[in-house]
This record gives C-alpha cells, sequence and structure tokens, in this order.
C-alpha cells in the first residue's frame, strides 16, 4: 500500500507554511484528526447513495460519505472523491481522498 501528500500539495502554499508553523500546532491537530473516523471500519462496500453515511471524526465533527456515479465514493461533497479505497493498515482501514477536506 503507498500513501502520498498529494492533497497536501493542493493547499496553497500560504495554508501549508501556516499550518506548519510549532505556533499553529493545534490547527494542524484538528485538521490531521477531521481526517479520521474511530470505531468500526467502513469499507466502500458499506457507503450508500445519498443520504450516504454520516461519520463522526475524531476532531469532532461529522462527514457525510456518499456513494456516486459507477460506485465512486464522495466525502462531503462531490469535490473530494475517494480515489483508493479499503486499504488495511495495522489499526484499521485507510481511504485516499483527492484533497484535503
Amino acid at each position: 500500500m503507498t500513501f502520498s501528500d498529494e492533497a497536501f500539495a493542493k493547499l496553497p502554499k500560504e495554508t501549508l507554511s501556516y499550518l506548519l508553523k510549532p505556533e499553529h500546532k493545534a490547527d494542524l491537530y484538528a485538521v490531521l484528526t477531521y481526517h479520521v473516523v474511530s470505531g468500526k471500519a467502513i469499507f466502500a462496500k458499506d457507503v450508500k447513495p445519498f443520504p450516504g453515511v454520516e461519520v463522526k471524526t475524531v476532531e469532532g465533527s461529522d462527514l457525510d460519505v456518499i456513494e456516486g456515479d459507477k460506485h465512486a465514493v464522495f466525502v462531503n461533497d462531490r469535490n473530494h472523491r475517494v480515489t483508493s479505497a479499503d486499504n488495511r493498515a495495522s489499526n484499521g482501514v485507510v481511504h485516499i481522498i483527492n484533497m484535503v477536506l
């Protein structure tokens, strides 16, 4: 399984620079934990068309995970697409998203 930082590379340079400053560690933590869901693993096959599945992030917010056309999976809207689903990891399952949420 290969992971990349492609989604973070799409962020404006100013945003990435801001998040990487030590004084903004809490903001970076919030962004990262917004991408993590705790509990039972959710696989692509578990996602349904609208209204999809609502999950709570470790950060505390809710995400809407929706199946689109041809079984594509999206998070929150059609801009955030899962590009690689169901990657098993030692602590659960990882889904690669094309953009930072």
